[in-house]
């Protein structure tokens, strides 16, 4: 298997063009608003975000539809999203800004950034890969004050859309701060006109830092098989990424460089249809031509 890295715009933008596909085997999606918002507050954090796992055949295989809206696959082989559905199905709605099919219902998913969060952490929490409901407070709050609600919410820099929160400026729409970069919407709304306003570079740096949620490199772990998918289900394993000893967690192989960039193999960027993909971090190419073998 061969491994490379990719930005979380890259892979949204393989799910968008229909490169990227599932398993008719793999589990829908099934994350709620809340573990969608911790995802996000821990890449703008920066924080590490696990790997992907991803497989190409050429052999016809049984898929699913991804949860959201996808063209038709380019591409005469099928690269499998193995690893990262719930992770990158999240993302693929936030910025897209477009509904999500969860349990049959289409509904989207709305979240709210804080333009005044503190820059200190006031809570951690972790996001539940294994969330299946949608229950969106947890108890201590559905029991707090509306007075003690709004200080929980202060405290916090990304939160499931409430109306009341929505009409507050400083309160922003997620999905609306990927749509554009101009930072003129939010300062108008927020009454900001001048420079000198002491909230000026606070509001504008802010989104910005957002924005870079899009540029989070991936480590994917990629494989191509030109026999049958079965073989990777075989293995008696799942084919989530099980850590052994010899897995290095960190961002350098055990030669102690970093895994090639997809973006540095996209010579001219990802753009659907695009005939140079990604994911080549050694070399060869498909019999057609233009499809990369995964080595």
């Amino acid at each position: 298997m061969a491994k490379a890295e990719a930005s979380v715009e890259e892979l949204v933008g393989m799910i968008e063009c229909g490169e990227l596909r599932l398993l008719e085997m793999r589990r829908q999606y099934v994350w709620p608003s809340t573990p969608v918002r911790d995802l996000l507050d821990s890449l703008y954090r920066g924080y590490p975000s696990g790997a992907i796992l991803l497989w190409e055949t050429d052999e016809p295989v049984a898929l699913q539809e991804f949860a959201v809206a996808q063209q038709r696959n380019p591409y005469q082989s099928t690269r499998l999203l193995l690893d990262g559905q719930q992770r990158l199905t999240s993302l693929s709605v936030v910025i897209r800004g477009e509904p999500v099919t969860v349990r049959g219902r289409r509904r989207p998913i709305e979240l709210l950034f804080n333009l005044e969060h503190p820059d200190q952490l006031a809570f951690v929490t972790e996001v539940n890969e294994d969330a299946n409901d949608d229950e969106d407070l947890i108890d201590d709050e559905t029991d707090s004050t509306e007075d003690e609600l709004q200080r929980w919410f202060d405290k916090m820099t990304f939160v499931v859309t409430t109306g009341k929160l929505a009409q507050l400026p400083h309160w922003v729409n997620v999905s609306e701060v990927f749509k554009t970069d101009e930072d003129a919407p939010f300062l108008s709304r927020a009454g900001i006109e001048k420079i000198s306003d002491p909230r000026y570079t606070q509001y504008s740096q802010r989104p910005t830092r957002l924005r870079a949620v899009r540029k989070y490199m991936y480590r994917s772990v990629s494989g191509a098989c030109r026999g049958s998918i079965r073989r990777v289900m075989r293995s008696g394993s799942s084919p989530r990424m099980d850590r052994s000893p010899n897995t290095s967690t960190s961002d350098r192989d055990a030669t102690g460089s970093r895994p090639p960039s997809i973006a540095k193999s996209w010579p001219n960027g990802f753009r659907c249809g695009a005939k140079s993909r990604g994911l080549q971090p050694h070399g060869g190419t498909h019999p057609d031509g233009e499809i990369p073998l995964l080595a």
